[in-house]
Formats: structure tokens, sequence, C-alpha cells
């Protein structure tokens, strides 16, 4: 019966071909019409022509270049903690003129005609609408309102005194180094305002990785850049209508029609969004149509904007800042548009800026000359002002000189800013080069000049860490990932406390292991994570820090929170193998094997309650997990039983010079045996062993661990703190 069925499919099929082979035949024989005229279709199969020249073809193959230039240089920046926007722009630089096309003209060329180039521009808009819409939803105009006065003042200062400088800049500069037919109030004002954006990504970006998004510095540097952003771009919109109307008269008619084109979109646009977005704030209703209208506010907005004249990235910023507020709206919006704008589309937008930038044509003392006056008055201008304002509105030096650093990085903004003025025939190629280098120069000082603030205010830090260490008795750090293991992990950080002594400092750090999160998906995060750890916190009557941090380096942001914190002991968390060099485990290995904290990490087998605990023993150093077992046997009255395992040294477990003999007194229950079996193990709900002890029973039964209830493997360097002996005491004198 199966090989007929298969019989007839196959003569069906070969029946079908034939039939399909006789009409083409047949067909061909048909007379055409002789009343049409088709014209020749340009491309590959005009004569002469050869596939690889066609323009789609050319397309492909230079985005094919630019993401596999800008994926290397990021790399490459990365390796010395530089900020991703560094790593594209030298990217553009390198295929550009000042690289590629000196040393190799035929090739860049040929990979870049300028036929060509119109498509790679038409592109690179596209991202850059996308970019200024997901930015106009991250700007929080709500700030404008709720500004502090000190913010007000840093903001007002970080916009007042770039400007001024960089007018006064455009007067010596104006005559060499603008467009023919540009006027010096076009001129005076890009150059301002390319002297006054900050860099609002890469600022909180950084903000993030430092952990100071909840300090006031933090909340003063977004706050102030925020501010400062919207400023620039509302005075950019202005000059983009005033250059393109011709000068300040004629651009009344687009001044006056951007303005009701914002009153619009704050007053209609905005709240119908808000309407959509309480709707629709979860991933299990946000449909295709929800897309679709997003787009048609998103591009009707730019396409309004570039028809008045105030430019299509303005609406593209002002349809962001019209998205409702609700942070899981903008997570999932930011989760449909932010990659394609970010890994697909803004790289062809820093390769045409490389493009643009020759830095060939700097080729005197005096450009060099002008260049590094450009640098400094950029420098000077924004990052002394900011510094001075921020200590006059109360921050410390550190925190004062921080905030102009952040606040000096220009990054990716000033480059939209120096080429709209390039584009609208202001800016000269040769000023444009140097505004790119002074891009790249600010934004590659930021991190260096943080880790030298670091440096030099590192006393006062340690002064302060000294001073919190006196103040409580015992410190704990509990780090985990899945937001269940912080509830265990505070269950078993309580039982490590002794109950009449809640002189106790317990700190819970969750790491998102990625710098590619924004502000909005962070506070989601952070409470996803530490929703369970505070709820368990409360039912046991515990208070604790929270501190949350986003990093792609996970092991080098625990070792220095546990360094820093100068804490007695750290709870981790293992849900993985202990010792690997994958995600989790490299991290334990590192927290391990360094360090002079002690660590305990919790291998979880369900663990609630340490009622009944094994403790075992194999040399002397072990000793010293008495103390951990006596505070478990004093807070919940958990039975101990001692474990000497046989096969290590001899333990002298009541020896009295032993400095834990008065600790030993109190636990009776002291058995022998080899490795622990499947029938003892099974009377006991948490094993309390050394890493060392660990390594050497792993070494030679792995397969034990499969009989083991939770474990905490712990490694020991120094005393917990004296409130265990002044508890032993106690008990003595009763």
């Amino acid at each position: 019966m199966r090989n007929s069925s298969f019989f007839v499919y196959g003569l069906a099929l070969v029946a079908s071909v034939g039939l399909m082979l006789w009409i083409l035949n047949v067909g061909d024989k048909l007379p055409a019409s002789g009343d049409l005229v088709v014209a020749p279709v340009p491309g590959p199969v005009e004569s002469g022509n050869v596939l690889w020249n066609s323009p789609l073809a050319m397309l492909l193959l230079q985005i094919v270049v630019i993401l596999l230039v800008v994926r290397i240089f990021l790399v490459l920046t990365a390796r010395f903690g530089q900020p991703p926007v560094i790593g594209e722009i030298l990217a553009g630089l390198i295929v550009g003129p000042s690289l590629l096309g000196l040393l190799f003209p035929e090739a860049s060329a040929w990979l870049f005609p300028s036929e060509s180039l119109g498509n790679l521009y038409l592109l690179s808009q596209v991202g850059l609408i996308l970019f200024m819409f997901i930015m106009g939803m991250e700007l929080d105009i709500r700030v404008l309102r709720t500004q502090a006065k000190a913010t007000i003042f840093v903001s007002n200062v970080g916009i007042i005194i770039p400007m001024l400088a960089g007018m006064g800049l455009a007067y010596f500069l104006y005559t060499e180094y603008a467009q023919n037919g540009a006027t010096f109030q076009a001129f005076a004002l890009l150059t301002a305002l390319s002297l006054t954006v900050t860099a609002f990504p890469s600022l909180l970006r950084i903000v993030q990785e430092r952990g100071w998004y909840k300090t006031p510095l933090g909340s003063m540097a977004i706050t102030s850049a925020a501010a400062i952003d919207i400023a620039v771009w509302c005075m950019l919109a202005a000059v983009v209508a005033m250059v393109r109307a011709g000068g300040f008269a004629a651009a009344a008619g687009p001044v006056v029609m951007g303005t009701v084109y914002v009153v619009l979109m704050l007053t209609v646009v905005k709240p119908l969004m808000h309407k959509v977005g309480s709707v629709y704030a979860s991933k299990e209703i946000f449909n295709k149509r929800v897309v679709g209208l997003i787009l048609l506010v998103l591009v009707a907005s730019s396409y309004a904007a570039e028809v008045i004249g105030i430019h299509s990235l303005f609406g593209a910023f002002l349809a962001g800042v019209a998205m409702p507020h609700n942070l899981s709206f903008k997570k999932i919006i930011t989760e449909k548009f932010e990659d394609i704008s970010l890994v697909f589309l803004l790289p062809v937008f820093f390769i045409l800026t490389g493009l643009r930038t020759d830095i060939t044509l700097l080729n005197t003392a005096s450009h060099w000359g002008i260049f590094a006056a450009l640098l400094l008055v950029a420098v000077a201008f924004k990052f002394g002002s900011i510094a001075l304002a921020g200590r006059m509105s109360g921050l410390n030096a550190r925190d004062a000189l921080s905030l102009g650093v952040l606040l000096n990085t220009r990054g990716l903004m000033e480059l939209v800013i120096i080429n709209i003025g390039y584009e609208l025939g202001v800016f000269s190629a040769e000023i444009f080069t140097m505004l790119v280098l002074m891009t790249i120069a600010t934004t590659m000082l930021t991190t260096p000049a943080l880790n030298v603030l670091d440096r030099l205010f590192a006393e006062d830090d340690f002064g302060a860490r000294v001073l919190a260490r006196i103040r409580t008795s015992f410190r704990i750090l509990l780090s985990f990932g899945p937001p269940k293991m912080g509830s265990t992990l505070i269950r078993l950080a309580d039982q490590l406390t002794l109950k009449h002594n809640r002189n106790v400092d317990i700190t819970a750090l969750h790491i998102t292991p990625s710098y590619d999160i924004k502000p909005y998906e962070a506070l989601l995060y952070e409470k996803e994570a530490f929703q369970p750890i505070r709820s368990t916190a409360q039912l046991l009557g515990l208070r604790i820090n929270t501190l949350y941090k986003n990093t792609e380096e996970v092991d080098k942001e625990i070792i220095s929170t546990v360094s820093q914190g100068r804490f007695d002991l750290v709870l981790v968390g293992a849900a993985r193998p202990i010792f690997t060099e994958k995600a989790t485990g490299g991290v334990l290995r590192q927290l391990l094997e360094g360090g002079e904290t002690n660590i305990g990490v919790l291998i979880d087998r369900g663990f609630v309650m340490a009622e009944s605990i094994l403790l075992l023993l194999g040399s002397e150093d072990d000793l010293a997990l008495l103390e951990y077992a006596y505070r478990f046997r004093t807070s919940n009255r958990a039975r101990v039983t001692v474990l000497k395992v046989s096969d290590g040294q001899h333990v002298d477990f009541y020896n009295k010079e032993s400095p834990y003999f008065h600790l030993a007194t109190h636990f009776n229950e002291v058995i022998e045996q080899r490795i622990p079996d499947r029938q003892l193990l099974a009377h006991f709900n948490l094993i309390l062993v050394s890493l060392d002890l660990w390594n050497e029973i792993n070494s030679k039964r792995a397969t034990w661990i499969k009989d083991c209830p939770s474990i905490l493997v712990i490694k020991h360097h120094h005393d917990l703190p004296r409130d265990v002996e002044q508890q032993v005491v106690r008990e003595a004198e009763k």
C-alpha cells in the first residue's frame, strides 16, 4: 500500500513537470505583440555590466564592509575601556580619505563611489530618525519642571558659558572656515551648539556602569544633561529653519509653524499615546497594530518637521518625547526599534561621517593650532564652568569635577550637529574635520579622567569605608543572579546573625550582565530582582541595602564591591557548577581564589531553614567553621553534628590550645567517617564544608554531591565579629 502511494505521487509529479514544459514550448510559438515598447532595464542585465556593479549589489557590499569594520573596532575600543561610539567613529575614519583613501585611493573609489553615497545617506538618515526617536523617549521633559535649584543653575551655566565661548571662537574662525555663502549668524550658532551639546546616551551608560544612578552626582548629571540637550535641540531646530529660510526674518514663518507643531504634538498626540500606553503595557497584548501606530506617529512627525523646515531629526526626537512614560511600554518599543537602529543603520552614519572627514586637509601648523584652540575652548569652558557650578551648588570637589567630566562628553550628539552644519553648507571640510577630532578627543578623555579622579580621591573613600566599618559590627554582602536566589540568601544570612545582636548591615547586590540597557529597563530589572528578597526580609524583620549595577565585567564588579565594602562575609548563590569558566562559575572561582574576605557559596537544594547541620572537618584549619556552626546553633537552635573525615589530617577537636576550643565545647555530636554516605546525608538539610575539603572530597568521589542537601562552601580568611565570643561568655556565666 505504501509503495503504491509513492508510485502514484511520483507519477503525478512527473506528469506535472511534463505539462509545464509542454505549455512553455507551445507558448513560445505565439506571436509577440508589436504595440508595446519595453524600456531597457538598467542594471546588471545591460551589455557589458557585471553583477557586482549593480546599485543593489554595491549597497549590500558596502553594508557588509561597514558592519565588519565597525564590529572589529568596537571590540578593540572596548578593550581600552572606551565607549562604543569611539570605535564607530574610528571605523569611519579608517575607511575614509584619512587612511583608506590616502593609502589605497583606487580601492576607496571603487568601494565608495560618489554616485553610491546617496543610498548610504538615506539609510543613515533612517537610522538617525530611529535613534532620535529612542533618545526622545529616554529624555523625560518632566525634568524641566522638577529640577532642583542647584540643577537648574548647573544646566543654565552648561548652556550659556559654552554658547558664549563658541560664538566668540566663531568670530575668529568665520572668515577662513565657513563655506561660501554661509552667514556669520548660522556659523556662530552651529559652532556654539556643537560646543554645548552633551552625549546623553554615553553619559547614561557611564553613570550606570559606575553605580551613580541614584547618587546626588548621578541625578544631577542626568537631569542637567537632559535639560541641556532639550535646549540644544530646540535651538538647533530654530537655526536650521533660519538657514533654510535665508535669515532671521524669513525664518519667522517656519518658527511659528514649528511652534504650532510642537504644541500639537504635546497636547494632542502625547495624551493619545498615553492612553495607548496604559492599555498596551505588556508583551502579551502588544501587537502589530500598536507598532504600526507608533511608526505612523514617528514618520508623520519626522515628515512634518522636515516640510516645515526644522529638520526631520527634530520631528523624530519630538515623537519620542510624545511616547508614554510607562516603563513597560517604553521597554517594548525599545526592543522593537533599537537593535535595527544601533547595530544596522547607525554604523552607516558613522562611516559617512568618516568619508566626509579628511585629516590630510589639516596640513599646516596653523590648522593644528586652530584645532588645539578649539579643543582647549571646548574643554575649558564646558568642563570648567560646570565643575565650578557644581562646586557652588554644594557638591564636594570630587563630585563637582566628575560632573564637569561627564557633561563634557559629546559623542554621537555632536556628530549629528556638525553633520547638519556641513549639509546646510555652513561648515567647511576643514572645520568639520576639526570638530570630528574634537568629538573623539573629548569623548575618549571621559573614562580616563574619571579614573584619575578615583585615584586622586581614593584616600577619602578609604576613610569613609573605615568609619562605616566601625559603626557596624557585622557586614554581610549577598550577591545573586536569579531573584529567587536572593530570597534564599537572605534566609541564610538571617540564620547567621545572632538574635540578641541586630547590629547587622546586610547589602544585596544584583548585576545585570550587559551594558546595553536603558535607564527605564534598569529600573524594571532592579524592581524584579529585589522584589522577592525585600518581601522575605520584611517577613524576617530585617533591613537591607540594595545595590544594582549593569556591566559586562561581572567578575570585576563583584570583586570591586567586595573590596570597597569591607564586608565580614559574602554569601553567593551558585546556580551552576562553582568551578567553571562560564558565566557565574568563573566569577565564583575568582572570588574564592583571591581576596581576603570570608566567602560562602550556597549550592541550593531547596534551602529554607538550617535545622539539622553536618559540619565536615578535614584539618585543623577547618575548625574556623565552628564560628558559623555556632551562629546557626544559637540563632535558630539548629542541631549540629561534626564529622571528622577520616581520610583527612588528624583533628584534635577538643584541643585546649586551639583558638576555637571555647566553641568546640558546645558541640557534643562528633563522629568520624571516610566520606559522608547517602544514609548519613539524609538526616541533614545543610552541610558546612571548607573550600579546601570540598575540593579534596570532589577529587576522590565527585558523585557524592548528588546525595547532598544544600551545601554552604566556605572560604575562611579571618575571624567573624567578636559578638560570637561575647555570646559564648554569657552562656558560660549562666
